[in-house]
Formats: C-alpha cells, sequence, structure tokens
C-alpha cells in the first residue's frame, strides 16, 4: 500500500481488513510500527510533514481502501516562521488489497 521512501502524495482511508506498519532499518532489520484496522488513516502525518514516506504498509488481511491524494501549499507565517499547510483533497478512488 505505501512504500518506505516513496513521496508522500496522498493518505489511505482503510474502510476494512488490517495492515502493518514496517521500517527498514540502516542496519536491515525490521522493526513492526504498528497494525492499523478499519477507519484508520494510514500516512497522513507523512503528507503533512512533507517528506517521504517513513515505514512500508503492507496488508494483514483482505483490505478494501480509498487512496486520497492531497496538495500541500506551504505558506510562510511572518510571525514565527511556522510553515502552515492548507490540504486540498483533488479526488478519491477505490484501491482493494489482499
Amino acid at each position: 500500500m505505501l512504500r518506505q521512501g516513496d513521496a508522500a502524495t496522498h493518505v489511505v482511508i482503510l474502510v476494512s481488513g488490517r495492515v502493518k506498519a514496517l521500517r527498514i532499518e540502516a542496519d536491515g532489520s525490521v522493526l513492526v510500527l504498528a497494525v492499523r484496522g478499519s477507519g484508520e488513516i494510514i500516512g497522513d502525518i507523512t503528507v503533512l510533514g512533507d517528506s517521504t514516506r517513513n515505514a512500508t504498509v503492507i496488508a494483514v488481511d483482505r483490505c478494501e481502501t480509498r487512496i486520497v491524494p492531497v496538495v500541500a501549499a506551504v505558506a510562510s507565517d511572518p510571525r514565527n516562521q511556522a510553515r502552515r499547510w492548507s490540504i486540498r483533497v483533488v479526488s478519491v478512488a477505490s484501491y482493494s488489497a489482499v
């Protein structure tokens, strides 16, 4: 569903099923970060952080998902130079994984 190192261009809404989030460390070891279930939104933090995916997410069971591509616009706040994000949903697509 999501691959560590890929660009964060969308989030995944998990309609049904379970997924496992894994991170591959520099030494090649695999760290299990989480198991998520129905109703979860996957990949939202990475999209907001403007970075690449920091984990791989794979299906544990048969899953029904919705893929939500986003467009992030970044603006500077003149008071504290904090980055503000506005996310606009472009479209929603269905995806099933086994």
